[in-house]
């Protein structure tokens, strides 16, 4: 709750327990599905493209996989323009290695 509450525009869009101002009846739906079902994705394609994102879609930025990391991702593999792209920094990887990143962590 306390991210909610954190950003110059969060008294405009939440209310005081952390809830949505003018939005009162969101429906949750997980990325698999709105990919399959909204998308016409396969489910084992959906599955796929799901996990890619769904580390970099963490809303706490010291949980979050960078993007650095996620380019060396077997979903990567064979993408026009990412050929050559071989970055020295692990799959999954949440930025422990880029210069700052933990002094911002530490500011939380």
């Amino acid at each position: 709750m306390s991210l909610c509450l954190s950003g110059k525009w969060s008294q405009e869009i939440f209310n005081r327990k952390g809830e949505l101002r003018n939005i009162h009846r969101l429906r949750h739906w997980a990325l698999p599905d709105v990919l399959r079902e909204k998308y016409h994705f396969s489910i084992e394609e959906s599955k796929r493209i799901a996990d890619f994102l769904t580390p970099m879609l963490e809303l706490l930025p010291e949980k979050r996989a960078n993007a650095g990391g996620m380019s060396g991702a077997e979903f990567m593999a064979n993408t026009k323009g990412m050929d050559h792209i071989n970055l020295p920094i692990p799959v999954g990887s949440r930025g422990e290695g880029i210069e700052g990143w933990a002094t911002e962590v530490k500011k939380r």
